[in-house]
């Protein structure tokens, strides 16, 4: 953004920080916090010692919905594949521990063993089947960074921001992935709000 826009000053704010300081207005946390931002890929923030910094990222998010979404079935927005998911089926799509092996270690056997798995498999897949696949792999790809960088941290949560983590469906695969390290996911259900509009505006 320039200096001036539409002959009103813009301040320019560095992103980390508003991710971070997004995240604080929406949760109020006072004490050291991970905070993971699902935008078009996926940023990694640490609130500590009053100050944010960013901790690492990966390339997958709502950029990653769109363009699969965009290539497999015929440019639908994120809202729409999220909505087209909920009559999809994962049993026909992804392969499972119980699938592949007998157990690794204490998994359950519904855990995801490959994204995807079953597609060269056969024909026979709904598009709502393809939705699903694609908002559970990026959810779990997600959920899974999100709880290592927690391990690393040494907490037990993680304060999600970005409207990635609000579709339903991309929700469900990070939930899960928590679930498996038993980290709990905050998602700011509050920032939907017309009172916070504003201040959503600033991260996702």
């Amino acid at each position: 953004m320039p200096k001036k826009f539409l002959k009103k000053e813009v301040l320019h704010v560095n992103e980390i920080f508003a991710i971070g300081n997004g995240a604080r207005k929406i949760y109020q946390f006072q004490d050291n916090a991970l905070i993971v931002s699902t935008g078009s890929g996926t940023t990694c923030v640490t609130y500590k010692d009053s100050d944010y910094a960013l901790l690492g990222g990966i390339s997958m998010g709502g950029g990653t919905l769109d363009g699969m979404s965009s290539l497999i079935l015929d440019s639908i927005s994120p809202t729409d594949l999220d909505n087209l998911a909920n009559n999809g089926d994962l049993k026909k799509t992804d392969l499972k521990i119980g699938d592949v092996v007998n157990q690794i270690g204490n998994l359950s056997n519904d855990v995801t063993a490959v994204n995807l798995g079953k597609f060269k498999r056969g024909e026979n897949f709904s598009d709502g089947d393809i939705a699903v696949a694609i908002c559970n792999m990026v959810g779990e790809v997600i959920g899974t960074v999100a709880y290592l960088n927690a391990f690393l941290l040494g907490t037990s949560e993680v304060y999600f921001v970005g409207r990635t983590s609000l579709l339903s469906n991309v929700r469900i695969g990070i939930e899960k992935r928590l679930k498996i390290a038993g980290i709990n996911g905050c998602f700011g259900k509050n920032i939907r709000s017309d009172q916070n509009a504003r201040s959503a505006r600033l991260f996702l």
